[in-house]
């Protein structure tokens, strides 16, 4: 590999110590990254790295790496797999290890394997913020559905699925399910392990419709323009519907994860986008595709839009020697000694691999042999011909740098993981003991089932109502030693009991076994009933307050947000103040609520 650094400042005839000390640093981060991993040094190419410290310009399509330094790559370089390990390692160094004084404002660097003109770099950002539909552009699918090595269960539920949109008028006008189904949304969502397909597919379900396809990812909407992810997400759906194309947005989950609490800015930021996302899924008509490795982490509002998440497995020996016997081509020079079916050893061998992992593994094996026999040998290109054990040899070596990588990853996660466990234990424990208090007076009233249903929303767990199948308060109780975790068992008895207004007496029992358990004295056990007492008191008070309130306009809002999306909620409340309703206890028409609620919906991004 060879590194070409090319610097551009403001005066390009007289360079600063400041700038020839980053643009130092920059080279000697690079050079050590390259020389001490492996990884990095795999890109056979020549790259070229352009340094740019221009105060006043900002590049397009680049991403702010941190405070005052930007970071972008050409096409080309990423096209190859090795080229785009050898960007990903060299941007993560750059984001750990180099600085540039604040002096330096706009520290441009940009990866390319070939020389480019940089001015290119800025030359859009001149055009119309509101031409963006030029950002995506559909493109021909470049595999069909025949190519796209799956499993037979696999293929059925990506059949089915595409048949539902395919003959949506049978099924929804001429059979009628429009009467069941509404929304016709036509959403699929392949999920899975990476390198299993889920991008080819979304290809081949373009090809099966006769469509083109736009291609949509975190980091291209992202970073296509600092600060206005949004904007592009609209740009994005717009050109899918305008050019009629089936639309893929690979790694989903970063859009459509549960929504954060507000608490930062980031937060904030996440939360707009997602909220734009629902609206627009809600209010397009084409056909979208979702990839994600990490679909459990997805808004359950919007797994419920997905005509069927289908999983994509890793392949098994029958598929992959399927997905061998089309990477493996008739021109590479592998002798079978006349007895060895090569496709199946190596499927045997490759145990395990995805189909990116056989592609990486033929691949090396390519240039292995290339190296062994025409450099090392020195044998003629026409002569060159490689046994089975030269292609063994380096799915060994694949599969080694794999395990190591994963062991690597399972030894970072265990202690995550084990805290993930312990965490999801103890919400069990406050779920179980909840329910056994919610049991205790053998009556449960509404207001105990909506408590117990949010505990259960809040803390991700679900728990039966019903004393033989949870365990005993005893076995519960005595798994706990943490103060802290005490304190919040005993409020949630507290509170449970409490909820319907009056503390019975079974009730103050249980909270007495729990104080047993915890060796919690009588004086300490005294205060705590008290205090549930005082609550049943509070809760009574509160509860005749809010009845002669009704029904508030932010409950309503909460209760519509568990089926739609923030803007879609906002405006069917505003247009239930049109009308009215009897929903919610009856809501009378109220037209400045309704005109004030159906512009905070716009506003929100709902388009109806």
């Amino acid at each position: 590999m060879r590194i070409n650094l090319i610097i551009q400042v403001p005066d390009a005839n007289e360079i600063s110590k400041s700038q020839q000390a980053v643009s130092s640093n920059l080279t000697k981060l690079v050079n050590e990254r390259v020389k001490d991993s492996k990884y990095a040094s795999s890109y056979k190419g020549e790259i070229f790295l352009y340094l740019l410290m221009c105060e006043n310009r900002r590049p397009i399509n680049f991403r702010e790496l941190k405070d005052g330094i930007f970071i972008g790559f050409s096409e080309d370089l990423i096209s190859s797999e090795s080229g785009e390990v050898f960007y990903t390692i060299i941007r993560n160094a750059i984001k750990k290890h180099f600085e540039v004084p604040s002096l330096e404002k706009n520290c441009i660097i940009y990866f390319s394997s070939s020389k480019i003109d940089i001015n290119v770099l800025f030359e859009n950002v001149k055009k119309s913020s509101n031409d963006k539909k030029e950002l995506y552009i559909a493109v021909e699918p470049e595999f069909t559905l025949d190519e796209v090595i799956m499993s037979p269960k696999e293929r059925i539920a990506v059949m089915r699925a595409i048949t539902l949109i395919r003959d949506k008028e049978l099924i929804y006008n001429k059979w009628n399910f429009k009467k069941v189904d509404k929304r016709e949304k036509s959403i699929l969502c392949f999920h899975g392990v990476p390198g299993t397909g889920k991008s080819m597919c979304a290809h081949g379900v373009a090809s099966y419709l006769g469509k083109k396809i736009i291609l949509g990812s975190y980091a291209q909407i992202e970073s296509e323009f600092v600060g206005v992810g949004a904007k592009n997400l609209v740009a994005l759906f717009k050109a899918a519907q305008e050019q009629d194309a089936v639309l893929f947005i690979d790694e989903a989950d970063t859009f459509l994860s549960r929504r954060l609490p507000a608490s930062n800015e980031s937060a904030k930021h996440y939360n707009s986008m997602s909220n734009e996302l629902y609206t627009l899924i809600e209010n397009f008509n084409g056909c979208i595709v979702f990839a994600s490795n990490h679909i459990k982490d997805f808004d359950p509002a919007v797994i419920s839009r997905i005509i069927e998440p289908i999983e994509f497995k890793l392949p098994d020996l029958d598929s992959r020697k399927a997905i061998l016997t089309k990477m493996l081509q008739t021109e590479f020079p592998v002798s079978n000694n006349g007895s060895t079916d090569i496709v199946s050893c190596l499927a045997i061998a490759t145990e395990g691999f995805s189909g990116r992992d056989l592609r990486k593994a033929l691949q090396i094996a390519h240039s292995a042999v290339a190296w062994k026999y025409k450099y090392e040998k020195g044998i003629p290109e026409d002569e060159i011909e490689a046994s089975i054990d030269d292609l063994l040899d380096c799915i060994k070596e694949v599969k080694t740098a794999k395990e190591k990588i994963q062991s690597k990853n399972t030894s970072r996660s265990t202690n995550l993981l084990a805290n993930f466990e312990e965490t999801e234990r103890q919400n069990q424990r406050f779920i179980q003991l909840a329910a056994h208090t919610l049991l205790a007076d053998g009556v449960i009233d509404a207001n105990e089932i909506e408590l117990f249903k949010q505990l259960e929303k809040t803390l991700h767990v679900t728990c039966p109502l019903d004393k033989e199948i949870i365990p005993s308060v005893k076995e519960i109780c005595i798994n706990v030693s943490d103060n802290s975790e005490k304190a919040k068992l005993l409020d949630i008895v507290c509170r449970m009991s409490a909820i319907n207004g009056k503390i019975h007496e079974t009730e103050i029992l249980l909270l007495k076994e729990v104080c047993q358990y915890f060796d919690i004295d009588n004086r300490i056990c005294e205060s705590l009933i008290s205090y549930s007492k005082s609550l049943a008191i509070d809760y009574s008070t509160w509860r005749e307050l809010v009845s002669l309130l009704g029904v508030s306009d932010s409950e309503i809002l909460a209760k519509l947000k568990e089926e739609y999306n923030e803007g879609a909620s906002y405006y069917r409340l505003s247009q239930y103040y049109r009308t009215g309703s009897p929903l919610f206890g009856g809501i009378e028409p109220n037209m400045y609520k309704a005109e004030k609620y159906e512009k905070q919906a716009v506003a929100l991004g709902y388009h109806r």
